[in-house]
């Protein structure tokens, strides 16, 4: 199965999203392509969306096999005096996934290994599956987590994807068991992404500016299925 996962970070509104939803969930009806895909497992769709319209979306995507919510983030704590916090239990029933020690978090929000660590503790103990986010061999591996996504910061700031015999360099020295889901997280887009599933070692990708189109994240999971 391939993965891809929309991340749509603090840049779309409410309004923007049901429309995203609804041009995305379109175009994804009339691929009859696409839609045996899905309905073989071969690939799955993940869509990250902001806190305040996961909700809204909640419904829109139920009909359809292999496609999923998820959150950009989780909090560390359970239920609680935690202002402000979102905890896996309020979402749970709501995403299968959430993205964890995303790097945009470890640089802006100073998240530590112990931070995360209590993330995918809280996900996990909640039914939801924990995405984690590494930028090399430097960040922890934790055993309870099934997909790593790999996102080089070079390919993040400022915004140039990573060449693709690098990245599978880099997934031999982060050592991977063999039940891992390895996915690609640097700045891929329609244009470059047969490049990396043709290396034949890439489980999926997460795409951030490519997927806030849904037409160009249409495209991408379509330029992707190999």
């Amino acid at each position: 199965m391939k993965y891809f996962i929309a991340n749509w970070k603090a840049r779309i509104t409410a309004d923007q999203a049901l429309d995203w939803s609804k041009e995305f969930s379109d175009k994804v009806a009339v691929d009859t392509a696409l839609q045996l895909a899905l309905n073989n497992d071969k690939i799955r769709i993940v869509i990250c969306a902001p806190f305040p319209f996961l909700f809204l979306l909640k419904d829109k995507f139920s009909h359809s096999k292999n496609i999923f919510l998820g959150s950009q983030d989780i909090s560390p704590f359970d239920e609680g005096t935690y202002t402000g916090e979102v905890t896996a239990k309020m979402l749970q029933g709501t995403i299968r996934y959430s993205l964890i020690g995303h790097s945009e978090r470890r640089h802006f929000f100073n998240e530590t290994e112990e931070m995360i660590g209590r993330k995918i503790e809280q996900a996990c103990s909640h039914g939801i599956e924990p995405v984690l986010c590494v930028r090399g061999p430097e960040d922890k591996i934790y055993s309870t987590v099934k997909i790593i996504s790999y996102e080089p910061v070079g390919a993040i700031w400022p915004g140039k994807n990573e060449d693709p015999a690098k990245t599978v360099e880099s997934k031999h020295k982060l050592s991977l068991p063999p039940d891992r889901v390895f996915i690609y997280g640097g700045s891929v887009d329609a244009s470059d992404i047969r490049s990396y599933t043709a290396t034949g070692e890439i489980d999926g990708f997460l795409v951030g500016n490519a997927s806030l189109n849904p037409a160009d994240f249409y495209q991408t999971i379509v330029n992707g299925q190999l």
